[in-house]
């Protein structure tokens, strides 16, 4: 062994040592670089401003839909048909940022959600609502693609796991921030479709001047796309990116998104009747707890996720296992529960689970590929989520129809099942794997 190699072992145990020492070792405040916090102020803002566009309308699409005819069988047709397009519009828009950029996609959606305004409000039968769904299913993913912009910020200047998931943890904050307050201004403030639809432009023109602001990407992330490129990677089913899609880690987030996104739309079918017999909600209750849903979604995106992942001390493993038990409990308890007090405060343990794993798996996602591959994972994620969406209305109304409590079982077996999918995979093919490449990029440095 070299002298060299002698001291950088004697430096490596040493370090080691220490850190085993201090299990909690305290940590100087990052300071986020200027391209980066603007970066991730403009797009959020952006994100949170074009869903509150779609927000502020939702108290009237049920009133539009009735207006035109369209019973629940049209409806489940009708969300089966966006899943189906979601799935499409996931894989070409992600990929589509990689290639073109993160904002030209991101302006590609805000002239999809000005389409889809401008056929919904001429709309004047079913086919209508099915014509104004279709550019904003295809081509308005703008909060995957945003996922992808802060990887390429996190990768090219390293920053640490509890700011990755501070980034997400905002992102998603003003996501439910947009679903609390739009729909209270859409019942309340906004009294015709007419006058929703001008608040609707107006949010989703101020969303497009925030993406105008948003600076441009580092050099190392263009260079990086600029290297992909030369080496082919610009075909939308280039090799790096299929072996990306195809790897362990990939296909171990994969499965644990589309299960707990099908035990949700199972639930679902069973939550909305449950709550109308044991408490008759109605249209405002129904408007109050979606608003307590936004307040307790952003409250965990924002503050709560970035908390546990810290004080968790990196073991993202156990902090995702113990999300996925609550989620399985959580569901259980509010279903059978008489009290409506307990209701709120279970859904308020459950959204923060939701919140947290959400920002543990986009945290994870983000270091299982390169820059010039993450918009394609996270579009073929995002697609392949959307199938849960497409079986799993008909699978929870199956289970329903043929049996007492077929769907809560079935949700609490998938919860299991995910319990310790993430117990014996992703520990060893995500979480282990990520601190290894991070240990093999430390070395190189």
């Amino acid at each position: 062994m070299s002298p060299n190699e002698t001291k950088s072992s004697s430096s490596a145990n040493a370090t080691t040592s220490a850190h085993a020492d201090d299990p909690n070792p305290s940590k100087p405040p990052l300071t986020l670089p200027s391209s980066v916090s603007k970066t991730q102020i403009y797009a959020t803002l952006s994100t949170g401003m074009l869903v509150a566009s779609f927000a502020v309308l939702m108290p009237f699409y049920q009133s539009r839909r009735d207006e035109f005819g369209c019973d629940p069988a049209c409806y489940g047709r009708y969300t089966s048909a966006r899943s189906f397009l979601g799935l499409i519009g996931g894989l070409i828009c992600g990929r589509l940022s990689d290639i073109c950029g993160r904002r030209t996609m991101l302006r590609i959606g805000i002239l999809a959600a000005f389409s889809g305004l401008a056929l919904s409000y001429n709309a004047t039968d079913v086919t209508g609502l099915y014509l104004a769904m279709i550019p904003g299913a295809l081509f308005q993913q703008n909060f995957s693609v945003t996922k992808a912009l802060f990887a390429d910020l996190c990768n090219s200047h390293g920053l640490p796991d509890d700011t990755r998931a501070g980034m997400v943890g905002k992102l998603g904050m003003s996501v439910g921030l947009s679903f609390m307050v739009g729909p209270l201004l859409g019942g309340s403030v906004i009294t015709s479709f007419k006058t929703g639809v001008m608040a609707s432009c107006a949010l989703v023109a101020a969303s497009g001047g925030m993406i105008f602001m948003i600076p441009q990407p580092p050099e190392i992330i263009q260079k990086a796309k600029s290297e992909g490129d030369e080496k082919g990677g610009n075909s939308f089913f280039s090799k790096e990116i299929l072996q990306a899609v195809k790897s362990r880690g990939a296909l171990t987030i994969m499965v644990i998104r589309v299960l707990m996104a099908l035990a949700f739309h199972v639930f679902m079918t069973i939550w909305t009747p449950s709550l109308k017999k044991r408490f008759d909600f109605g249209p405002k209750d129904h408007g109050r707890f979606m608003s307590f849903i936004g307040l307790s979604y952003a409250l965990s995106q924002g503050v709560i996720a970035k908390k546990i992942v810290r004080a968790a001390n990196g073991n993202t493993t156990a902090v995702l296992a113990a999300c996925a038990l609550c989620l399985g409990c959580g569901r259980v308890i509010a279903y059978f529960t008489q009290s409506l007090a307990v209701v709120y405060c279970t859904f308020f343990f459950i959204i923060c689970s939701l919140g947290c794993s959400n920002t543990i798996i986009t945290a994870a996602v983000t270091k299982l590929s390169k820059s010039s591959e993450v918009g394609g994972v996270f579009g073929f994620l995002e697609s392949v989520e959307s199938l849960s969406g497409m079986v799993g209305p008909v699978l929870g109304g199956y289970l329903s129809s043929n049996f007492e409590y077929g769907p809560i079982t079935f949700v609490v077996a998938v919860y299991l099942f995910v319990f310790f999918w993430i117990v014996t995979q992703f520990k060893y093919h995500v979480a282990i794997k990520n601190e290894t490449n991070e240990i093999d990029k430390e070395k190189k440095e």
